[in-house]
């Protein structure tokens, strides 16, 4: 639990360092469950983060197809 912890709280920071606010509130909610050591709690975190994470994943990789089709012509 205290790595999911101290792991939580680094891509917390480093979510709100790099603008993705709401990644961030995710990650708090993990370190939070962590703390309370609710087991339930962090699968459910977790399962929010991994979805958050896939839609934010597709909106890079779209916007880099579209840089290079930009820069192809």
């Amino acid at each position: 639990l205290e790595v999911i912890k101290q792991k939580a709280h680094s891509l917390k920071g480093s979510s709100a360092n790099i603008g993705i606010f709401e990644l961030a509130n995710f990650f708090e909610n993990l370190e939070k469950e962590a703390i309370d050591k609710n087991w339930l709690g962090i699968g459910e975190a977790i399962s929010e983060i991994t979805g958050r994470f896939k839609q934010i994943k597709m909106v890079i990789e779209k916007h880099y197809e579209n840089g290079k089709e930009k820069s192809n012509g």
